[in-house]
């Protein structure tokens, strides 16, 4: 077998001919035992009587079992196919027949008529190989595993649907992940929001140099949602997460710090460094500072201090001049994902069934919602309204 010359050359000292004798009781458990701890169970076994690893669609093609290796299907995953094609298909002429009409032979489009064919291998995965990807790439014509290098699915000749393709399990809320090719690391979004808990942090992180926004009944509430973000920044979004309602307390703040009307001389958007000190200057000043004109004599304002510094940059940040830029450069993150897919195949965890959604309607129907282990989660956008309408607490 092949799986056997693959791994002859690192295990052939532990036989004591130097390879293993199949025909040796004592070596073939041996065998096994080595293919097990790699994850390659029942691989060694006579394929004489299997129909799936001697049979093809047509009398002279290869075997299922080898047309499914050749699309990247694992030999753990091959065996479990095995056992649930041979145990359908023994003696069962009807069963193979029905099943040669759908192998390999449809498009990607008639993604409801394979798996209903295959609807026996749907719940058959592994770690890399999500529900429902064995059923697409046994049911879809020229298509193969993409393995965690790439998409799920990789279509060589399937007209315009001929491409990358990836398939997801929705959640009960309506939300999927999308897993590696929706990292914010290296984003804008996250610069932005690691820029922005790191000035609420200075603002009110400790406790002996906490900075409050005043006793009016706005700067109290966002006081607090500055706090609630950085307990959660605590917990969940150190272990690279941030919820769905965190979200929507960013938003608000971010908001509600735009209206804020700050104490007079809190603000000064405009200033010079002199040795290593800030220093207010009038926007005149400013101005021909940016556009690199010589100034003989410039007038400066009271040093600026740390609290008046800090609010500064916070009323400055991007997300506080407009909080919708938050949803923007998630959205890049969303839209760089979709431009890389034809589409997106996504399972219904219950009752197993797939929908198609190309990545037009993706974008239409999806937004991103949440961040989990720094990959975004997407959800329909219906219930990412519903939940917002919900919560009172927070209006912005």
């Amino acid at each position: 077998m092949n799986v056997i010359d693959n791994f002859l050359d690192k295990y052939s000292y532990r036989f004591p001919k130097g390879y293993p004798d199949l025909t040796d009781p004592a070596d073939k458990k041996l065998m096994q035992e080595l293919l097990s701890e790699i994850g390659v169970d029942e691989a060694v076994k006579d394929d004489s009587n299997s129909i799936f690893a001697t049979k093809g669609p047509k009398e002279n093609d290869p075997s299922y079992k080898q047309i499914l290796r050749d699309a990247g299907l694992s030999e753990k995953i091959l065996n479990q196919i095995e056992k649930v094609f041979n145990d359908l298909a023994k003696g069962n002429d009807e069963y193979i027949s029905n099943f040669n009409k759908t192998f390999r032979s449809k498009s990607i489009t008639q993604i409801k008529d394979i798996f209903d064919a295959f609807s026996q291998y749907v719940n058959i995965y592994d770690k890399g190989l999500g529900r429902g990807e064995v059923a697409t790439i046994m049911g879809t014509i020229d298509s193969k595993s993409g393995g965690q290098s790439t998409k799920d699915i990789i279509i060589s000749n399937d007209g315009d649907n001929t491409g990358e393709w990836d398939v997801k399990e929705l959640t009960d809320n309506g939300e999927f992940r999308t897993a590696s090719g929706g990292y914010i690391t290296t984003t804008k979004f996250k610069k932005n929001l690691d820029y922005l808990i790191d000035l609420f942090y200075q603002l009110r992180g400790k406790e002996e140099t906490k900075i409050s926004l005043g006793s009016s009944k706005e700067g109290k509430i966002i006081d607090e949602i500055i706090d609630k973000i950085l307990t959660y920044y605590q917990g969940g979004y150190k272990t690279g997460g941030i919820s769905g309602g965190t979200f929507t307390k960013l938003k608000t703040v971010c908001n509600k710090l735009n209206a804020f009307e700050f104490e007079e001389g809190k603000i000064n958007t405009h200033y010079i460094k002199i040795a290593g000190r800030k220093f207010a200057v009038d926007q005149e000043t400013y101005d021909k500072i940016e556009n690199g004109e010589n100034i003989k004599n410039i007038s400066v304002g009271e040093p600026i201090s740390s609290e008046n510094s800090i609010l500064t940059k916070i009323k400055d940040h991007p997300w506080v001049k407009n909080y919708e830029l938050i949803d923007d450069d998630l959205s890049v993150i969303w839209g760089d994902y979709l431009k890389k897919i034809k589409g997106l195949i996504i399972v219904n965890p219950t009752t197993l069934e797939p929908t198609l959604y190309t990545s037009n309607e993706l974008k239409e129907k999806f937004a991103p919602y949440r961040v989990v282990q720094n990959q975004i989660n997407v959800r329909v956008k219906d219930q990412i309204k519903e939940d917002l309408d919900e919560d009172e607490e927070y209006e912005f």
